[in-house]
């Protein structure tokens, strides 16, 4: 390693400067296309990373594997060095050989910040990576990024994408890991709890079979851990991906999770009308579901005056109720914003026929 890249990955400012001062050709490489400021970028020093620029380093240049200064920092969670390199505009949705994008990697490692940043870079939301064809929110739902998973949905996010390996989505990743909260908001968000990947298992398929199969003793946990995989807890660069597989499993999560969000998804369902007894005798909850169901019918007919609305052609006399009607039912019923609105105007429409009618008293006691 040159003295330039040595004291650039160790931060040695001092050193960095005297060797630019010699003429030192700042743009130098590694035999993996490494330069000092790819070295600099991913160990987080700032004010090397300053210094480099400052003397025209090439902010966009790519290793031998297309890792770029800021795909380094950006994997690494180096805030401040994104934001350096994005002025010193670096090219936000320049990928590496595997597709992976600085959003790709700041999305997977849980780097809210980055992600934040990169977002306002006007950056591609929706790119996938790798052979296996994941978006940046299909990884952040399979790592547990709640906060992320919320930023990139209000990104306009696609939340049904499915990888190009196994057609999962997102929720089907979250489900599957067990991540109820990241399961939670993608329902609220509206994700398709039916869709099944290229085996035909849908997000309360694989739960159901997660939550069954979570191994008894400490002994089980952790042969299936080893065979499973642990989630990376250092920074990935090029040379991990040769006896690594980054898309490996994480550990088994415990079995009340995964039961949880068997239930998140049933009652989602059935509120919504998109999850049928049909489909629930057909996956084994019979029981769970008629239950939901009756929980529901009785929260909602428990309401003060909870009855159809009148103008709710499919709620017509004699007509039972769907369940997913419920919630428009009692808005109609109770009000809601447009008959707010309109009270608001009738008032305003009162007080301005009773000041007319004062004016013209007004107008007729004067002219007597």
């Amino acid at each position: 390693m040159s003295d330039l890249l040595d004291a650039s990955k160790r931060g040695d400012l001092a050193r960095v400067q005297k060797l630019i001062g010699e003429g030192v050709d700042v743009n130098s490489s590694n035999n993996r296309g490494w330069t000092p400021l790819h070295w600099a970028s991913r160990e987080g020093h700032v004010e090397v990373v300053k210094a480099l620029l400052a003397v025209k380093a090439e902010v966009n240049k790519s290793s031998n594997n297309g890792w770029t200064p800021l795909l380094q920092a950006s994997s690494s969670g180096h805030l401040e060095i994104v934001r350096v390199l994005l002025d010193a505009k670096a090219e936000v949705n320049k990928a590496n050989m595997w597709g992976e994008t600085p959003l790709y990697w700041a999305s997977r490692k849980g780097f809210l910040e980055v992600v934040k940043t990169l977002l306002a870079a006007d950056v591609e939301v929706d790119k996938e990576a790798g052979s296996h064809g994941e978006s940046p929110l299909s990884y952040a739902s399979r790592e547990g990024h709640v906060e992320i998973v919320k930023v990139l949905l209000a990104a306009k996010a696609k939340m049904n994408t499915v990888d190009s390996d196994s057609s999962r989505t997102p929720l089907w990743w979250a489900s599957h890991n067990g991540h109820v909260d990241v399961v939670r908001t993608l329902l609220n968000a509206g994700a398709d709890m039916n869709k099944r990947d290229k085996f035909g298992m849908t997000p309360i398929d694989i739960a159901l079979a997660k939550g069954g199969n979570t191994p008894s003793t400490s002994q089980e946990r952790e042969e299936d851990q080893f065979e499973a995989g642990v989630p990376f807890s250092s920074v990935l660069v090029e040379e991990d991906f040769g006896e690594t597989d980054p898309f490996e499993d994480p550990p088994p999560v415990a079995s009340s999770r995964h039961m949880k969000i068997v239930d998140l998804l049933l009652r989602k369902g059935i509120h919504q009308g998109t999850y049928t007894l049909e489909m629930a005798i057909n996956d084994g909850l019979e029981n769970k579901y008629r239950q939901i169901y009756d929980e529901q019918k009785q929260g909602f007919l428990s309401l003060k005056h909870a009855t159809p609305g009148k103008k709710d052609e499919e709620n017509k006399p004699g007509k039972k109720l769907p369940l997913h009607l419920a919630k428009r039912s009692i808005i109609d019923f109770l009000g809601g914003k447009n008959k707010t609105k309109k009270s608001k105007k009738k008032t305003k429409k009162t007080k301005k026929t009773k000041k007319t009618i004062r004016k013209r008293k007004n107008y007729k006691h004067s002219n007597k």
